[in-house]
C-alpha cells in the first residue's frame, strides 16, 4: 500500500476513538473540570508518545519547536471547548456542531493562499448554518438555553480545530520540521498550559473512581496521545481538505455511541438537521469536475 492509503487508514482509525470519546468526556466531565481533565488527558498522552515515539537522539530543530507552541495553544482551546460543550449540551449536538471544522478548513486554505473558494463551498455553508440552527434553535426557532452555553463551545471547538488543521499542514511542509516530535511536543505544550489555567481557575484533583481512572487512561493514550502523533505524521501525506473529510466520519460514530451507550437520542428536526451537515461536508469534499469527466468518460 502507498504512504497515502495508510495514512487514510491511520486517520479513519483516529476518528473511531475520537467518536467514542464524546460519551467518555461526558462521564468524566461530572467528576472533573475543564481543564483538569485537559491536563491530565494530555499529561498522559505526552508521556506515553514520548516514552513510545521519541528518539533521544535525534536533535530537534528550532523550526519544530517554534512550531510546537502555537500548535498547543491552539490543542488547549479545542480540547477545554470541547470539554466544557458536551458537558453543556446533548451528546449528539456536541459531535455534530464541531464538525465546523469541514467547513471552515477550506475558507481558511483559501484565505492564506490567497485563492477563491468554489462555489460548492458556499453552497455547503449554507446547509452547515441551516443544520446548525435545526439542532439548536427550539421548536419555535427562538434560542434555546439550556444547551446555549454548551452548542457556543462546541463551535468554538470546531473552528479552533480548523485552525489546527491548517496550521500543521503548513508546520510539516517545512523540510526543518520533524512530524513526529512535533505531534509529541504539542502534547507536551498543551498539557503545560491547560495545568497552569486548571490551578488558576479550579482545583485539581484526581479521579474519584476507578472507572473514571480507566476512562481518562483511554481518552489519554488512544484518543489523544497516538492519535495525534498519528494525524500529525500522515498529514505529511495527506492534504487538509482531505482529512478533514476522513474527520466527517466522527459525527455519525458519536451519534452512534451516545444512543447505545448513553440513550442519547436526536430529535426529528435534529436529526435533519445533522443530515444537512452531513450534506454539507459531502458537498465540500465532493471533486464534481472528476465526476463530470468519469460520465462523459
Amino acid at each position: 500500500m502507498s504512504k497515502t492509503t495508510v495514512s487514510n487508514i491511520m486517520l479513519g482509525v483516529v476518528v473511531l476513538f475520537w467518536g467514542f470519546s464524546y460519551v467518555m468526556v461526558d462521564i468524566i466531565s461530572e467528576d472533573l473540570g475543564p481543564l483538569t481533565l485537559c491536563a491530565y488527558r494530555f499529561i498522559l498522552a505526552f508521556l506515553v508518545a514520548f516514552l513510545i515515539f521519541f528518539r533521544k537522539k535525534k536533535k530537534i530543530s528550532r523550526a519544530t519547536l517554534r512550531w510546537s507552541i502555537p500548535l498547543g495553544c491552539i490543542l488547549t482551546v479545542v480540547f477545554t471547548s470541547v470539554n466544557i460543550g458536551v458537558a453543556n449540551t446533548k451528546l449528539s449536538n456536541s459531535a455534530f456542531l464541531c464538525q465546523l471544522t469541514v467547513i471552515v478548513t477550506p475558507f481558511l486554505s483559501a484565505a492564506l493562499n490567497r485563492t477563491k473558494p468554489p462555489l460548492k463551498m458556499y453552497i455547503a455553508s449554507f446547509l452547515c448554518i441551516t443544520g446548525i440552527a435545526l439542532m439548536t434553535l427550539t421548536d419555535g426557532f427562538s434560542v434555546n438555553m439550556d444547551n446555549l452555553y454548551g452548542d457556543i463551545f462546541c463551535m468554538i471547538c470546531g473552528v479552533a480545530y480548523a485552525v489546527h488543521i491548517v496550521a500543521t499542514e503548513r508546520a510539516v511542509r517545512n523540510p526543518e520540521v520533524n512530524p513526529l516530535q512535533l505531534g509529541i511536543l504539542q502534547l507536551g505544550t498543551t498539557a503545560a498550559i491547560s495545568l497552569v489555567l486548571a490551578f488558576l481557575f479550579e482545583t485539581p484533583h484526581l479521579p474519584s473512581s476507578a472507572e473514571n481512572m480507566i476512562l481518562c487512561l483511554i481518552l489519554a493514550v488512544c484518543c489523544t496521545g497516538l492519535s495525534f502523533v498519528v494525524q500529525t505524521t500522515a498529514q505529511q501525506y495527506v492534504a487538509a481538505s482531505n482529512v478533514s473529510i476522513i474527520l466527517s466520519l466522527e459525527p455519525v460514530i458519536a451519534a452512534f455511541a451516545a444512543y447505545f451507550l448513553a440513550g442519547d437520542r436526536l430529535s426529528a428536526r435534529a436529526a435533519f438537521g445533522a443530515a444537512l451537515m452531513i450534506a454539507a461536508v459531502l458537498i465540500a469534499q465532493c471533486n464534481f469536475r472528476v465526476l463530470r469527466s468519469r460520465r462523459k468518460g
